[in-house]
C-alpha cells in the first residue's frame, strides 16, 4: 500500500483490502486548515502542524500543541494597497516614499492615521494630518533644533506655516492690545480664523509682531523670501474718502531692525538703515482697485526710492525721498470673499539696482519690480530678516473713522527657496 508523499495518506489500489482510515483522520485532523471568527479559535485543538485563518481580522494562527500563537512568515517581498501591522521588524532595510517637501507628503497620506516618508534629506513622521518628528503637536510648532515654538503650527527646513485656528498663533503684545486679536469662525467657510481688530478714533494699529528668520533656520537674514497669506475684508469695511488711498497696511517682507524704512525714517540717513516691503490696501474707485473692489499694492522703502506715496499728505512728503508706491491690482471679487496675496522679494547685490520684488493675487501674477536697491554698498550686513506682521489702517489720516477689523488664514513662509509660484 503505497502513501502520498506530503502527508503519509493510504493510497489505496484495486484489490486491497485493508480500508483502515484511522491514520488518514488524524493526519487530516492534524493538518488542515481551520477557518472561523479570531475570537472561535479558542474551541479548537491547536495541533502542532494546524494553521487558524480567522475569518474576520484575517488574522493566521499556529498551534504548538497547547495553544494559538500569531504566525511569523518571512518573505523577499510583500506589496499591498493597504496593510495594517502590530509590529514590524525589518533584518535589512524598509522602503518608504519619498516627498519634494512636507505639504506633497501631507496631501497624500490625508488627515487620518500614521504615517513614515522621506522629505527632502529626513525621515517623516506625519500623524492625523501633522507632521510630528520635530514640529511637536497640533499647537506646537518648533525650529529644525527641535526648539517650540508656540505661535507656529509647523515648521520644515526653512517652512513656517501658521493655521491662525488656535489662540497659541496670537502674539503677546501687552495689556495694550488687549481685545484687539481673537481667533472667530470663519465668516466664509469652516474652520477658524484670525480676527484682528483696528479701534475707533485716536489709533491705528491692529498689530505689529514679526517672524525672524532666526528663529527657524539658524541664521539672521536670508537673500530671498516667499510669504503668503489670505486676508478677509468684512462688507461693513469702510475706505477713508478724504484720501486718494484710503487704506489698510498689510504684512510684508523686511529688515527694519536698524531704524530705518517706515514712519519717515530715510534709510539714506547716516545713522539708519533697512528697508520694507509691507502690503497696503487701496479704496475701490483707486486706479489699481474696481468699483466693487479694493485694490492692493506695496509700499517699498528701500536705498532708492523717490515716487513717494501718500502717507502723511496729500504730496506724499512723509516719506516719499525713499518709498515707492509699486503696483497694484484689484482684490475682486471684493469683499466678504477671502483673497491670496503672495510676496516674494530677493535681494540685490549691494549698491547695484537688481533687486526682485514679485507680487500675486489669488494664484495670478500681479506685478514686480527686478530694480529694487534693498541695500547699498555700506549696508552689505541687510538681507531678509523678518515677515512684519503690520496691520493698521492709515497713515495718519488713518484715526478718523469708526472701529474696523481684518481676518487672516493660513500663513506660510518659505525662507530661501525662491518664489513659490
Amino acid at each position: 500500500m503505497e502513501k502520498t508523499p506530503n502527508h503519509e495518506l493510504h493510497r489505496y489500489e484495486r484489490g486491497d483490502t485493508d480500508w483502515t482510515h484511522a491514520p488518514d483522520m488524524a493526519t487530516i485532523e492534524e493538518r488542515l486548515v481551520v477557518r472561523d471568527s479570531e475570537h472561535a479559535r479558542f474551541e479548537y485543538e491547536p495541533h502542532p502542524a494546524a494553521t487558524f485563518i480567522a475569518t474576520d481580522t484575517g488574522a493566521v494562527y499556529d498551534g504548538d500543541g497547547t495553544e494559538w500563537n500569531l504566525a511569523t512568515r518571512g518573505v523577499g517581498a510583500f506589496e499591498a494597497d493597504e496593510a495594517t501591522v502590530g509590529r514590524l521588524e525589518t533584518l535589512d532595510a524598509l522602503s518608504v516614499p519619498t516627498y519634494e517637501d512636507t505639504a506633497e507628503m501631507l496631501e497624500a497620506t490625508g488627515e487620518e492615521g500614521g504615517y513614515v516618508g522621506i522629505v527632502g534629506d529626513e525621515l517623516a513622521v506625519v500623524v492625523d494630518g501633522e507632521r510630528t518628528d520635530h514640529t511637536g503637536d497640533d499647537e506646537t510648532g518648533g525650529d529644525d533644533d527641535g526648539n517650540d515654538i508656540p505661535y507656529v503650527t509647523r515648521t520644515d527646513d526653512g517652512y513656517v506655516y501658521v493655521a491662525f485656528d488656535d489662540d497659541a498663533h496670537i502674539r503677546d503684545e501687552g495689556e495694550d492690545w488687549e481685545g484687539y486679536h481673537e481667533i472667530i469662525d470663519d465668516p466664509v467657510d469652516d474652520g477658524k480664523v484670525l480676527r484682528i481688530g483696528i479701534p475707533e478714533i485716536g489709533e491705528t494699529y491692529g498689530a505689529s509682531w514679526r517672524y525672524y528668520v532666526e528663529d527657524f533656520v539658524g541664521q539672521e537674514t536670508v537673500e530671498n523670501a516667499h510669504v503668503r497669506y489670505h486676508v478677509y475684508h468684512p462688507p461693513e469695511f469702510e475706505f477713508y474718502e478724504q484720501s486718494s488711498v484710503g487704506g489698510s497696511k498689510l504684512p510684508g517682507l523686511s529688515d527694519r531692525e536698524h531704524g530705518a524704512a517706515w514712519g519717515g525714517r530715510n534709510p539714506r540717513d547716516e545713522d539708519r538703515d533697512g528697508w520694507t516691503a509691507r502690503m497696503n490696501t487701496v479704496k475701490p474707485t483707486h486706479s489699481w482697485a474696481t468699483a466693487d473692489a479694493p485694490g492692493l499694492y506695496t509700499i517699498l522703502s528701500h536705498y532708492d526710492g523717490g515716487d513717494g506715496y501718500e502717507a502723511g499728505g496729500d504730496d506724499g512728503s512723509n516719506s516719499g525721498d525713499y518709498t515707492d508706491a509699486v503696483g497694484g491690482g484689484p482684490l475682486e471679487p471684493g469683499f466678504d470673499a477671502w483673497h491670496q496675496v503672495d510676496q516674494y522679494v530677493e535681494m540685490n547685490t549691494p549698491g547695484e539696482r537688481d533687486g526682485t520684488l514679485r507680487v500675486w493675487i489669488d494664484g495670478e501674477f500681479a506685478y514686480e519690480r527686478d530694480d529694487v536697491m534693498y541695500r547699498d554698498e555700506d549696508a552689505k550686513f541687510l538681507g531678509v530678516r523678518s515677515l512684519w506682521w503690520n496691520i493698521y489702517y492709515g497713515g495718519s489720516w488713518g484715526a478718523q473713522r469708526k472701529d474696523e477689523w481684518l481676518a487672516f488664514r493660513d500663513l506660510e513662509i518659505w525662507w530661501e527657496q525662491g518664489p513659490q509660484l
